[in-house]
């Protein structure tokens, strides 16, 4: 499955619950799955060519009403499930197979198309280690998160294990923030890290960890394509605080 690069979510009890176990409901009000069975997904937001970004995800992250309700029409999300755990009738169907479950959810949710709110990831099969080195060369000359390889006949477990891998074609890596401002272009703003003895300027989208910068953090997670030899970075954007 391709790795989308957004922000895993739970659709429950007629509500979305983050990693962190908290309701962001309110703040994606274009995603409503018309369905009561438990659903485990990615929200992205995607471009065009349904590439999806970090950052534009970040952006959403707001309790501001006025903010939602003009992202929700200028950059609207998309839920992007993956896997089901509770059927619409309350049957808990997580030991079963995960080609099993998939097939479940594919009779049980009404999906969108492509440019809807709510879609399935996609399953492209594998069977050797040429499919997987092809696969992951074609995400790394897209530029894109990368892949998820599952076991079909696992079944589901709510941490990581054998029964998936994650082929990332980016990397990740923690850095201090040595400066931050505006960025002098509209409301823009960017913190300045070092990497190798390099200083670099990257964009900070989300105002959250705008805010939180100028009151003093100073460590983030920066992820990027690849790095030259003197350590800058190809397409850096900031991950998360840490």
């Amino acid at each position: 499955e391709i790795k989308y690069d957004g922000e895993l979510a739970m659709w429950i009890d007629g509500r979305l619950i983050n990693r962190s176990g908290n309701d962001v409901t309110h703040r994606f009000p274009e995603i409503r799955p018309d369905t009561s069975a438990v659903l485990v997904g990615e929200l992205v937001v995607l471009d065009e060519n349904d590439m999806s970004a970090f950052n534009k995800i970040q952006n959403r992250a707001t309790d501001d009403s006025i903010r939602i309700a003009g992202m929700a029409r200028t950059s609207p999300a998309t839920f992007m499930v993956f896997d089901m755990l509770e059927t619409w009738s309350g049957v808990d169907i997580t030991g079963r197979p995960f080609r099993q479950r998939r097939l479940m959810m594919a009779d049980e949710v009404q999906f969108d198309g492509r440019g809807g709110r709510v879609r399935l990831v996609e399953q492209i099969p594998v069977s050797n280690d040429s499919d997987v080195e092809r696969l992951v060369a074609t995400c790394r000359r897209l530029e894109t998160e990368g892949m998820m390889f599952k076991d079909l006949d696992a079944p589901y477990v709510a941490r990581r294990g054998p029964n998936w891998v994650k082929a990332k074609t980016w990397r990740e890596r923690e850095l201090d923030i040595v400066a931050h401002g505006p960025s002098g272009i509209g409301d823009g703003y960017t913190i300045t890290v070092v990497n190798k003895g390099r200083e670099q300027i990257v964009s900070l989208g989300s105002y959250a960890m705008r805010e939180k910068v100028k009151r003093g953090h100073k460590r983030v997670e920066i992820k990027f394509l690849s790095e030259t030899e003197d350590g800058a970075m190809r397409f850096p954007s900031v991950r998360r605080l840490v």
